[in-house]
């Protein structure tokens, strides 16, 4: 089975008429090639209602009508929408795997965002083996390292350069917060 993880999709909320796809829609776009390279024969998308949110559908719910619109048979997509945090989606998603008899599960989500589900989900559901499928890297390692001044071009702060500090930093706060609630 594909887990796809949730934080792909923005609320389908005013002005906008359609689901708006973040920047970790990758997330959706890969769990998709997947199956359509029969890694797997079911993705289960996770999500539930976050407290304060202003949508009017579950993650979940949002997520499996995005997979649709990629021409997927709803057959081969299935939701849990209860779970509101990463800690939660192991426990309401340990049914559904156990439901359609899954025991591999190739887990879907940005690079940055893996360490902490997928030791959240390795602790909690240890009956099924998760693999890492990671998507949406922010860096990778250039075959050949750019000149010198292109690399210092990376410190100056640009709106895209904070934004990634402030994505980086939001997941390094999160695993520390799920270590010392013994979470991973």
């Amino acid at each position: 089975m594909i887990l796809v993880l949730s934080g792909a999709l923005g609320a389908k909320d005013y002005p906008r008429t359609t689901l708006d796809v973040v920047e970790a829609g990758d997330r959706l776009f890969y769990a998709a090639h997947l199956y359509r390279e029969r890694k797997a024969p079911v993705i289960l998308c996770t999500g539930g209602m976050v407290p304060g949110s202003t949508r009017q559908t579950t993650l979940g719910q949002d997520m499996r009508a995005f997979l649709a619109l990629l021409n997927l048979p709803e057959e081969a997509i299935v939701a849990e929408e209860k779970s509101r945090n990463t800690r939660e989606h192991t426990e309401y998603s340990r049914a559904v795997l156990n439901e359609r008899g899954a025991r591999r599960v190739l887990l879907v989500t940005s690079a940055l965002h893996m360490p902490g589900p997928l030791g959240v989900f390795r602790k909690y559901c240890p009956e099924f083996e998760f693999i890492p499928a990671p998507t949406d890297f922010l860096s990778v390692d250039p075959p050949k390292p750019p000149p010198w001044w292109k690399q210092i071009a990376k410190v100056i702060p640009t709106a895209t350069n904070l934004a990634t500090a402030s994505y980086v930093w939001h997941e390094y706060v999160g695993l520390l917060y799920y270590w010392i609630r013994g979470w991973v």
